[in-house]
């Protein structure tokens, strides 16, 4: 199996790089955009990543022809809701049109194409979310995965695209995640605002790994389609937020219970994005950690 990983050094592509890279029956391209940057160790069990420029189409397209890989696991994107609004031109190249040359290569090279998208692509009016609703994004980022969602979905036939929550974790630059920000925040002593009336599902990086690696080598290899990839809790951030000082016994005091109508934002933000995954979790073959469990298991 001849596996092609964008965004390697990315929160949610490095914990698929440390996942498949462990795999003896994948042989494993991975790219990320940064050559100064060194992926840890303890993310890439000594296997190289090589830097390429998505946004290159030419590039891309002599990549893909010499490698002619099986599969191709898309996670690189621009996924910072205020940069996308200001810099658009940059998000499209990325978020949309780089996913269009890569899907349209797959399907020329019969590879299978698992696409990541994200939750926001939904207005937050009911929650719930399920994959028969009608997506309503508010944000150009969220304008940019659904419309790659689409290309995907018209350009490719043995694909698999996967609506991803807030993302907790590790990741290989040590800031990328929820937890890694919020930990940092409070351990130099800020007070952080968090909303206690904005709600998300949220999922840990390694578990959506593990997730992804079922539908690349594993018992949801045949299966094509959307998917939602929330965790199995809906929770506020303020809740996730103490979740997350509990565990490394941090001061509660410095989170500050903030509704969100109540701070001015450049992006307008959905109030409930919380996703309906029973459609997958009844596929999968292990049950989706509880978040306490997940943060437990880190170190």
């Amino acid at each position: 199996m001849k596996l092609l990983l964008t965004g390697a050094s990315g929160l949610l592509g490095g914990n698929c790089f440390a996942r498949f890279a462990c795999n003896p029956t994948v042989q494993l391209f991975a790219t990320h955009h940064d050559a100064s940057f060194v992926i840890p160790q303890r993310f890439t069990n000594g296997q190289d990543a090589f830097t390429l420029d998505l946004t290159d189409e030419t590039a891309v397209w002599n990549i893909i022809s010499t490698l002619q890989p099986n599969m191709i696991i898309h996670t690189a994107a621009y996924t910072e809701t205020a940069f996308c609004e200001w810099n658009r031109k940059e998000a499209k190249a990325l978020n949309i049109n780089a996913t269009k040359t890569l899907a349209t290569l797959a399907e020329m090279f019969n590879a299978r194409f698992i696409f990541i998208s994200t939750d926001l692509v939904f207005d937050g009016t009911n929650g719930n979310y399920d994959e028969q609703d009608t997506p309503n994004p508010l944000s150009y980022y969220a304008e940019t995965k659904l419309e790659a969602e689409l290309h995907v979905k018209n350009l490719v036939g043995n694909h698999v695209i996967l609506r991803s929550p807030l993302l907790l974790g590790s990741s290989p630059r040590g800031v990328r995640s929820v937890n890694e920000r919020l930990v940092k925040d409070l351990e130099a002593g800020k007070t952080v605002r968090l909303f206690v009336d904005e709600f998300r599902t949220p999922i840990f990086a390694d578990v959506l790994a593990r997730i992804i690696e079922e539908f690349a080598i594993g018992t949801l290899s045949e299966a094509v389609g959307l998917f939602h990839a929330g965790g199995t809790e809906r929770l506020s951030r303020e809740a996730l937020g103490r979740k997350i000082a509990t565990r490394w016994k941090l001061n509660q005091a410095l989170i500050e219970p903030t509704l969100s109508d109540s701070v001015s934002s450049p992006v307008p933000r959905p109030k409930d994005v919380s996703l309906n995954s029973h459609k997958l979790h009844a596929l999968l073959p292990f049950a989706i950690p509880t978040l306490d469990e997940s943060l437990n298991a880190l170190p």
